[in-house]
């Protein structure tokens, strides 16, 4: 599957769910997730979409850090079902070890 694939799935998935959803394209800020969301209760919600073998970069995983640090819900989604996780633990340590492993404090 293509990333784009899994994008307009997880869109898909997610305007289903009444999340409001914007797909980014290209950010002047590095390590921004793809899909930057807010829940139907008002959370901001980040989700950093890999389709395969990729794994999130360091600037990613401090991206999605301090996201997390400020309360709002930050995560790496491999599948709909990983989506469906880290919305519902609300944080990144969801158990996917290709995320953990890659894990990097700047």
């Amino acid at each position: 599957m293509l990333e784009s694939e899994f994008q307009s799935q997880a869109i898909d998935y997610l305007e289903a769910e009444d999340y409001w959803v914007v797909r980014v394209i290209h950010s002047p800020k590095s390590g921004v997730m793809d899909l930057i969301c807010c829940s139907p209760e008002g959370k901001f919600v980040g989700i950093e979409l890999k389709v395969g073998n990729n794994e999130p970069s360091a600037l990613q995983a401090f991206a999605i850090d301090e996201v997390l640090q400020r309360g709002g819900i930050a995560f790496v989604a491999w599948s709909i079902e990983d989506i469906k996780e880290g919305l519902k633990k609300g944080r990144r340590d969801d158990g996917h070890e290709k995320f953990l492993e890659c894990e990097v404090r700047l």
